[in-house]
């Protein structure tokens, strides 16, 4: 009789434990977690900060979180997390034990090894009694987004054509050095710095006025990128870190001239997140909010082709708006493409050709 009552007791004794740590082991428990910062660029190292928080006076035994996460984040000295790595994503799993009334705050540092829109949508949550009898799941939505800038390398390592952009200025003096000479004042357009203001001429005149550039120096740069890397490639991009390195030497131009007060737009041919348009493309202007929409862009584009690049240069012909300064950065060159820049050019608008190689970015001319 003796053994019974105690097989009876632990019995209760089970299901107690079950019924209370159990049932009630996600109650009252909270779970965020986000990124310390909302940009930042390739070769950055962000952190990410979860915070899991026991509001109530019985403890949680055991708690684990799992998550998927983009595997371009790599976590640096990572402890208490189980990670399973993927080639395109990483698996995570915690385990915890919370005390009543217990919050637990982490940071984990991670570095942003590829250009992109990075978000960590949900985490599921289970917990359960002492013997695992029984056990509660919750899925927690989360709103944790980070967007990564292309890396921008050193002016100076950047292949620009040597011959003269404008026929008496060249690309690399136009874009490197401040070459601008005041020749008077104008009226304010939409898109000007806010470093070209004339504050005297703006207060003689009763209107914002903006200094003069010599027409050298005034220049409207406008950047495409070809995504295509040969002529016979129809979708997805086969030499992804070819295109990666003709992004982050568009971002450097376009950085390096807008800072200089100079206008900027950008364009490609590529699939672009969250758009449906068949191109993509952000008139020039000047300004740091402008650049950080570049490069937001930038950002989201996709490895796959929208349309031919010669059918892009073909809308750019159809755009009858003031003249522009083409930077084409491409792998390629074909006699369509050719045309199409000879048409450009018979326009008014200037057009220069900066090639992809693989392996390095080359600076040649464009024979065209």
């Amino acid at each position: 009789m003796g053994i019974t009552w105690v097989i009876l007791i632990c019995m209760v004794i089970v299901f107690i434990q079950s019924f209370i740590l159990g049932g009630f082991s996600l109650s009252r428990v909270s779970y965020t977690r986000e990124f310390n910062k909302s940009t930042c660029y390739v070769g950055d190292t962000v952190e990410i900060v979860e915070v899991i928080t026991n509001a109530k006076p019985l403890p949680v035994i055991w708690l684990r979180m799992e998550s998927t996460i983009d595997a371009s984040l790599q976590f640096h000295a990572v402890t208490g997390i189980d990670i399973h790595q993927g080639e395109r994503s990483q698996h995570h799993k915690s385990l915890f034990t919370l005390f009543p009334y217990r919050r637990i705050r982490r940071r984990h540092e991670v570095r942003c090894v590829k250009r992109g829109i990075y978000r960590m949508d949900s985490v599921v949550m289970t917990a359960g009694d002492l013997l695992g009898i029984n056990t509660r799941s919750r899925k927690i939505n989360l709103k944790a987004n980070l967007v990564v800038y292309p890396s921008i390398v050193p002016m100076q390592e950047v292949p620009l054509p040597s011959h003269n952009w404008q026929g008496d200025i060249s690309v690399r003096r136009w874009i490197v050095d401040d070459p601008f000479i005041i020749s008077g004042v104008r009226q304010y357009r939409y898109g000007d710095g806010m470093n070209q203001i004339s504050w005297k001429a703006t207060a003689r005149t009763g209107q914002l006025q903006v200094y003069q550039r010599d027409y050298t120096a005034d220049h409207r740069l406008v950047v495409l990128l070809n995504v295509e890397v040969a002529e016979s490639m129809w979708d997805i991009v086969t030499d992804e870190a070819l295109i990666e390195k003709g992004i982050a030497y568009a971002a450097t131009i376009i950085m390096n001239a807008i800072s200089q007060g100079m206008t900027a737009g950008f364009g490609h041919n590529a699939h672009y997140l969250e758009r449906t348009a068949d191109t993509f493309r952000i008139p020039s202007h000047g300004g740091n909010e402008h650049l950080l929409s570049i490069l937001d862009a930038m950002s989201r584009i996709q490895m796959k082709r929208k349309i031919a690049f010669d059918s892009m240069l073909e809308e750019e012909l159809a755009d009858n708006s003031e003249k522009n300064d083409y930077m084409i950065i491409s792998a390629h060159m074909t006699p369509i493409i050719t045309n199409r820049i000879e048409q450009l050019r018979a326009k008014g608008h200037s057009v220069q050709f900066l090639s992809l190689e693989k392996e390095s970015l080359v600076r040649e001319e464009s024979a065209i």
